[in-house]
């Protein structure tokens, strides 16, 4: 995936240097996307206050990937994203607090992660892009899809543990963003901005084995710097 993303930045940056079109944005786009994010698998009763044995800590990882939209208007298009993210969630399991019988135990820390193939469709508007700086703002449905899940730990026994099967193959969601779009050149872009998705489907596997029925549902979601560099073809 990165050398695929090198690639493209290097497509992008010599198309770019190489046409002069007019400032509008009606019109097909192409770049690549990415940035450092914070992600959760929040579930109620995990995040619980009366939960004394589990503790979520603050989770921090990255997204990259390839952008895709069209402009029907100078204002008014679609896009479509396919990115890499790596997501989870840190946590620390207290022993103590679980067994009194463990009293003494130091607590244990575990990463939870979950990569995936993000896939949004979304309408965007932008301001007037006959500005230097236009405002771009981005919302629409997304694929989540499962690529890689491994429980980390620091437990000599059990460092890394595949959990695929305990989690969902295929979760549905959505995705807004709102930012800045920069004009480089006439048909070269660079957006900073901020983005935030989230899934509404259970993000654990209802089907595994040993799925606790009476767990509540867990929401796969994340937010994070939305950065980008995009080329407007004619």
């Amino acid at each position: 995936m990165k050398k695929v993303i090198i690639v493209c930045i290097a497509i992008v940056l010599f198309t770019g240097l190489a046409q002069t079109n007019a400032f509008a944005q009606k019109g097909f786009r192409i770049g690549i996307v990415g940035g450092p994010q914070i992600s959760t698998l929040y579930n109620k009763d995990d995040f619980a206050k009366d939960n004394i044995v589990y503790e979520g800590k603050l989770t921090i990882n990255q997204n990259e990937g390839l952008a895709l939209g069209y402009n029907f208007t100078s204002k008014v298009g679609l896009g479509l994203d396919i990115r890499y993210s790596q997501q989870g969630q840190r946590y620390t399991i207290d022993w103590a607090a679980a067994n009194p019988i463990l009293a003494g135990t130091p607590k244990s820390e575990f990463y939870q992660k979950n990569n995936y193939i993000k896939i949004p469709l979304m309408l965007t508007i932008n301001t007037n892009p006959d500005k230097a700086t236009m405002f771009v703002f981005k919302i629409g449905p997304q694929l989540s899809l499962l690529t890689r899940s491994i429980e980390k730990t620091d437990l000599s026994l059990a460092p890394s543990i595949d959990r695929s099967d305990y989690y969902s193959k295929l979760d549905y969601g959505a995705v807004i963003g709102l930012g800045a779009r920069i004009r480089l050149m006439s048909v070269l872009f660079l957006d900073a901005g901020l983005r935030v998705d989230a899934d509404f489907t259970n993000a654990e596997n209802t089907s595994y084995a040993f799925y606790n029925s009476s767990r509540a549902s867990t929401t796969n979601a994340s937010a994070g710097l939305d950065l980008g560099l995009h080329l407007l073809i004619k």
